[in-house]
């Protein structure tokens, strides 16, 4: 073989050796010294806390964002009011849904799967709505018990409901994960349990107050303060010690009073307003200072009165009206108006940032 022939076929080898290798190489987290912003002062109490909002005591709704699109239809990444007189919020995959304090339900985003276009405005929805969940597709419940759904209802993407369907009767509240799942509680306090495909459900559990669903999992609280759990554990997520899936409900903590779960994580806010959490902890979401995963509960913050747990984030409200954000900021998700964190991956490819502990975002004067 001729010898620059031979040259430039090492020369290709090497480069690919090289490209290989920097492919599979692994880019550990590091601490960055960075310092959070101040926290937004207000002088209005924050009630509830999501992916992207805090809603106030009176009713005024702040938003962030940095998603494309993102939820509340533009990009920023500091809470901003956004919205008045807003009694609930739920997000979805690039929208939201509020109900206002005339009982009206709003959305606006991404409507792609009700087979509209991306709103920027609030669209009127329904009316006489007490509480709303939204992901792929959207539910909401009116005064009246009767649970409605609309937007992508299968997976494959072929079959889309663009109006509100009765799917339901009876129900005082509802929840959702994704694409997956949903589940309602009836007024007679039972728990029913649907997927995509078997609609309108099936009786889980009797006696629960409240509940949460993370991916292939559900979380139930009874009205004993008893949580429950079942459902995918490849991480810890159910709180039990273990990682064995369970097929039914598992007796996790008691004295519970509310329970909020992201894909893998779960938090768990029990009535002396300790807050716990589990599960997986990649990006920080659990705020214990770390990242490793935990398969029982762990002691996170005092003093708190609302939890929500996200993918890779969560928030928490404290009894002075504080509100605290942890986990992946990579998007700008915690509110802080930055995407930075006190620690972070330099990959090319998947750049990283996170908080491993809980950073004040706002706090009432």
């Amino acid at each position: 073989m001729n010898k620059w022939i031979k040259k430039g076929l090492l020369a290709l080898l090497l480069l690919f050796g090289i490209a290989t290798l920097s492919g599979c190489r692994s880019f550990p987290w590091e601490e960055t010294g960075f310092t959070p912003p101040e926290p937004i002062q207000v002088d209005t109490m924050p009630v509830a806390v999501g992916d992207g909002f805090i809603l106030m005591e009176n009713g005024d709704l702040w938003t962030w964002g940095f998603r494309n699109p993102p939820s509340f239809g533009w990009a920023h990444l500091a809470p901003a009011l956004t919205m008045e007189g807003v009694l609930a919020v739920s997000t979805g995959l690039n929208h939201a849904i509020v109900i206002k304090s005339d009982g009206t339900a709003w959305q606006w985003g991404d409507n792609r799967w009700t087979r509209r276009w991306y709103s920027h405005d609030p669209i009127h929805v329904m009316d006489d709505v007490i509480n709303i969940c939204s992901n792929f597709r959207s539910l909401a419940v009116t005064s009246d018990g009767n649970l409605w759904e609309w937007g992508r209802l299968m997976d494959d993407n072929t079959y889309f409901l663009s109006t509100p369907e009765q799917i339901m009767s009876d129900v005082i509240a509802v929840t959702g994960h994704g694409s997956e799942h949903r589940a309602a509680i009836r007024s007679d306090n039972t728990l029913w349990h649907w997927s995509d495909v078997d609609t309108p459900g099936t009786q889980i559990m009797e006696d629960v107050v409240s509940m949460a669903l993370g991916l292939r999992r559900t979380m139930a609280i009874t009205s004993d303060g008893t949580l429950w759990a079942w459902g995918l554990n490849d991480r810890g997520q159910l709180g039990d010690g273990t990682t064995t899936d369970r097929n039914q409900p598992v007796q996790i903590m008691t004295d519970v009073v509310a329970v909020a779960a992201g894909n893998r994580s779960t938090l768990a806010l029990t009535s002396d307003g300790t807050l716990w959490a589990w599960g997986s902890n990649s990006n920080g979401q659990l705020g214990d200072g770390t990242r490793y995963t935990r398969h029982s509960p762990v002691r996170i913050m005092d003093n708190v009165v609302y939890v929500f747990a996200a993918n890779a984030h969560s928030m928490a409200i404290t009894s002075d009206g504080s509100v605290w954000a942890w986990g992946s900021n990579s998007s700008g998700e915690l509110g802080i108006g930055s995407t930075r964190g006190a620690w972070q991956v330099d990959s090319p490819q998947n750049p990283a940032s996170a908080w491993l502990s809980p950073i004040l975002v706002m706090v009432y004067k």
